[in-house]
């Protein structure tokens, strides 16, 4: 994995030698954002997730733009194989930037928004029998996104970012020897950060 980062960091410094060092084409105008991220979690269990991002934006002024977007994401966990396994994750989210300086090749972002997630479990031996579910909850992230100008119409983008996920679990269990059923359901965050690579036009 350190391998691949750092061809995609020598790849983005090439580009940037040779961007043009001129403003941010897309001032004031609206603008589609395309990426592929990468993250890590601050989880035992839930090792690391990537996947693609898109984003439509419109100006509110000078040098803030709003809009809405979505990702899907394959979530790896950390357990090894045979008991390793991928889940897919979805969102939805409106997003909130702020474009700094002049030039505006700089921005910081605020996504806001809810994740579409479900993951349900059986199981039964002979003292019980009982399932869990998990599902999505609010999603929220910070990308702080610098742009590499290639034309008037093509910005590469790079963007290191903080997100944190919320999920709802909840299960069940049926005790054959008392007859008794034991329901457990609470709320947990999942923390990760990571890189974003896309493209804006």
């Amino acid at each position: 994995m350190k391998k691949i980062f750092t061809l995609i960091f020598s790849l983005l410094f090439i580009a940037n030698v040779f961007a043009q060092n001129n403003s941010n084409p897309v001032i004031g105008k609206k603008e589609i954002q395309t990426t592929l991220f990468y993250f890590f979690f601050d989880d035992p269990v839930e090792k690391y997730a990537f996947g693609a991002e898109l984003i439509y934006r419109k100006p509110l002024e000078k040098y803030c733009k709003a809009g809405i977007g979505g990702l899907i994401a394959a979530d790896k966990n950390g357990f090894p194989f045979p008991n390793s396994d991928v889940s897919a994750y979805g969102a939805i989210f409106g997003d909130i930037s702020f474009f700094i300086g002049n030039r505006q090749k700089w921005t910081i972002s605020s996504q806001l928004g809810y994740g579409i997630f479900k993951k349900t479990q059986q199981g039964e031996n002979s003292f019980y029998r009982g399932f869990s579910s998990t599902t999505g909850g609010l999603y929220y992230s910070i990308p702080i996104n610098y742009r590499i100008i290639i034309s008037k119409k093509f910005l590469i983008s790079v963007s290191p970012f903080w997100v944190n996920r919320n999920f709802h679990y909840r299960e069940a269990y049926e005790q054959f020897s008392s007859g008794s059923i034991l329901r457990t359901k609470f709320t947990f965050n999942q923390t990760a950060v990571g890189l974003k690579v896309g493209f804006v036009f």
